[in-house]
């Protein structure tokens, strides 16, 4: 009888050793590379799906095993060939649906499928007629807070898909970078443009550019096919210098500083660029010139001809403010071609000895300075007061 209670007890201890075990692997769970995932075939393989009459397309997987549940990103891939190489074409950026799901169980767009469709297939006719085609999809499963956890799935078909003409809609850039022979046409040297408050179709940057040296405009920092060179001007506001074509560049007929401003307007399903160059006019606003809140030109910046000069910008002797909304250091570009434009939509103040521009945010935090001279250089960012 002794000897069955320790056999009992020894039992119970080692359940409850099992039991603690289970609870600290599950309270510091070991990230490990899945090896599988599993797209399950969907029912409707062989049925007809007019994406025109649908709203969604379900389509269930298994969750990928990170070692632990995990909260998973599930994103599809469409292939009208079943190609999933890159180097045979397959464009993952272009071919993976933007509407991502936190589920394994995932509901697809059926208007998001006929876009990707379309831009597949190169259609760009609204007036084109569509026969049923297969399609195929697979997902990709990845932990957002883990780099390399991505992995995919296999692929699954729909064998009989009808797509409709679906483009996505065309919408203003977010962004836009000035390159060229200033930067050793090098994109990682490209200039940052400023978008302006408010004015979602307008950027500006100053740069120093020598006459007869080419530049060009993109939305992207890369040679994509869709930089902006002298062809694809629609219409020039270019004051400060005559402006020519060289091999497709823009190019000024003088070297100098200047305020360069790209807008964007769409029509159909165009970009139409308006480029202005105009004259690098920076100002000192408000409490530090005394109170004007205007374009004075005796407030205005000196500028240095020297693409090298350390401080090429200079602003004449301000006054000391206190860094309150009262008192503060306001500085800007405002053009006089910008007349419906607010001059605080371009403006900049320093934090650190670094510009810090206000573009699309709101008020930046308001910044005292000792009496003296604004100094700025646009390219390498820096600013100081002395």
């Amino acid at each position: 009888m002794k000897k069955f209670k320790y056999i009992f007890l020894g039992l119970i201890g080692l359940a409850l050793g099992v039991t603690s075990c289970e609870e600290t692997e599950d309270e510091n769970p070991v990230y490990q590379n899945p090896t599988s995932f599993t797209l399950n075939d969907s029912p409707y393989r062989n049925a007809l799906v007019e994406l025109a009459n649908t709203e969604t397309i379900e389509i269930t997987c298994s969750q990928p095993d990170y070692g632990y549940t995990a909260a998973a990103e599930y994103a599809v891939q469409v292939s009208l060939d079943n190609n999933w190489d890159a180097a045979n074409g397959f464009d993952e950026a272009a071919q993976t649906l933007g509407t991502k799901s936190g589920s394994c169980k995932i509901a697809i767009d059926a208007n998001e499928l006929a876009v990707a469709i379309c831009s597949l297939m190169g259609v760009v006719d609204e007036t084109a007629t569509f026969e049923p085609i297969p399609v195929y999809l697979r997902v990709k499963c990845s932990l957002p807070t883990v780099e390399g956890s991505d992995i995919v799935s296999n692929s699954i078909v729909l064998n009989k898909v009808l797509p409709y003409f679906a483009l996505p809609s065309v919408e203003l850039p977010t962004a836009m970078y000035m390159i060229g022979n200033f930067c050793n046409w090098d994109w990682n040297d490209a200039a940052k443009m400023i978008a302006v408050n408010g004015n979602p179709d307008l950027f500006w940057v100053i740069r120093y550019v020598k006459a007869g040296e080419g530049f060009k405009f993109n939305s992207a920092k890369s040679w994509n096919g869709s930089e902006v060179g002298y062809d694809q001007v629609a219409s020039w506001v270019a004051n400060a210098a005559n402006v020519s074509s060289d091999g497709g560049n823009i190019v000024v007929d003088k070297s100098g500083w200047y305020i360069f401003a790209i807008k964007t307007a769409i029509e159909g399903r165009d970009y139409v660029y308006e480029v202005q160059i105009l004259e690098p006019n920076v100002y000192v606003y408000g409490a530090a010139n005394g109170g004007t809140w205007g374009n004075d030109d005796n407030w205005k910046f000196d500028v240095v001809d020297d693409p090298d000069a350390e401080w090429p910008f200079v602003s004449p002797t301000v006054l000391p403010t206190a860094g309150t909304d009262e008192s503060n250091l306001r500085l800007c570009i405002h053009p006089d071609e910008w007349s419906s434009i607010d001059w605080w939509k371009s403006e900049f103040i320093f934090y650190n000895g670094e510009i810090s521009y206000r573009a699309d945010g709101g008020d930046q935090e308001r910044v005292s300075n000792a009496a003296g001279k604004v100094y700025l250089n646009f390219v390498t960012g820096k600013a100081k007061v002395e």
